[in-house]
């Protein structure tokens, strides 16, 4: 919206932080760090559940009017986030209904398949919708249909090394026909449809090279490529030689010089390998560090991780996007995720108000193969 000259301003009533707590916002962050746009305060959530227990709704209410008003006054268009609900938080829902009818603002689900076919997804969406007075309130704009065709688990989880499997082109189209089909029945509107692009959310190596506090080995370009697998080099060679990809983060014990020499040659022949992650605390021979000398000087990124190899998966597995909210310069994947969902919400544009719903929040964990 901002790129067709429209004055925006973002406002979430309530912090929501992933991991409980008075954390800083996640979104009100990246929105504040990556743009030009007004961002409202949002007020803590111990703070919102104090009032709420205390049955003084219209005190919170009044506050989240306020400081509506505060970002509003020069605004074309206010995007406003609601609270996700969760086990912690089962007045969500409670809470975006009154929120929405203090603002006069419009509503505008945002969900994701996980493992519902189309039809499943339209029955939970209309669920949901029941909790807004259903289909018969006029405020309800319609639902976006975010992270279509992306890689899952039989959880429902999103898996980015599960790429591979969800990479044809024919199948995402075939998807959102699928979708689109589907919702023609459906008094709900679908505003868009918003594609898995693993491009989009693949995390930089310096990102996760401070989340281990790994020692650099070789710089390399660190601050530029991305990580979008991870691969642990734990099987004989041979069987490994596949997974040596652009955008591979290679995880293996600093004593497999095999790996390191073969992942060497991968990048000398213009494979781009995101990173490789040595784990053990173990110095790489120095007689090894210059054989490999023609493949450092293509920018490729090595660091250490003192844990083992194990202990290394568990501390990937806690690697957050909420990590990047302490880097003042936010990724650009992160950016453009936000951009494209924005370009999707332009469909609204006459609303003075926009209440952005989320029915259902997934996270997005890297691998953990």
């Amino acid at each position: 919206m901002e790129r067709k000259g429209v004055n925006v301003s973002f406002y979430k009533p309530v912090a929501q932080p992933r991991h409980g707590g008075d954390q800083p916002d996640l979104t009100s962050s990246i929105v504040g760090n990556s743009s030009d746009m007004k961002v409202g305060q949002p007020l803590p959530m111990s703070e919102a559940e104090t009032l709420i227990g205390n049955e003084k709704l219209d005190v919170l209410l009044e506050t989240i009017v306020e400081r509506y008003n505060q970002i509003n006054k020069d605004a074309d268009v206010t995007l406003i986030e609601g609270l996700v609900p969760t086990r912690k938080h089962p007045f969500a829902n409670a809470i975006n209904e009154e929120i929405a009818k203090t603002l006069g603002a419009e509503i505008v689900f945002v969900a994701t398949p996980g493992t519902d076919n189309p039809s499943q997804l339209k029955e939970r969406i209309e669920v949901a919708c029941s909790n807004y007075g259903g289909t018969k309130n006029k405020k309800i704009s319609g639902v976006i249909i975010n992270k279509l065709n992306a890689p899952v688990d039989e959880a429902g989880r999103t898996r980015p090394d599960l790429s591979e499997i969800f990479d044809d082109a024919d199948t995402a189209q075939q998807a959102n026909l699928e979708v689109m089909q589907i919702f023609n029945t459906s008094p709900i509107r679908v505003l868009g449809c918003v594609p898995w692009k693993i491009d989009l959310i693949a995390t930089r190596a310096v990102d996760m090279a401070e989340h281990l506090n790994a020692e650099i080995i070789n710089e390399g370009d660190i601050a530029k490529r991305r990580i979008k697998s991870i691969t642990f080099c734990a099987r004989s060679l041979p069987n490994m030689i596949e997974h040596f990809k652009p955008g591979s983060l290679l995880v293996t014990s600093a004593d497999r010089p095999d790996v390191i020499v073969a992942a060497a040659l991968a990048a000398m022949n213009g494979v781009e390998i995101g990173a490789i992650l040595l784990t053990g605390g173990y110095d790489v021979p120095a007689e090894i560090t210059d054989l490999i000398k023609p493949a450092l000087d293509t920018g490729l990124p090595i660091f250490k991780a003192q844990g083992n190899t194990w202990q290394t998966s568990l501390n990937l597995q806690s690697f957050s996007l909420k990590f990047l909210q302490t880097i003042k310069s936010v990724s650009s994947s992160l950016t453009s995720t936000l951009l494209v969902t924005s370009t999707v919400l332009g469909l609204t544009l006459y609303l003075k108000a926009l209440l952005a719903v989320v029915s259902l929040a997934t996270s997005i964990p890297l691998p953990a193969n």
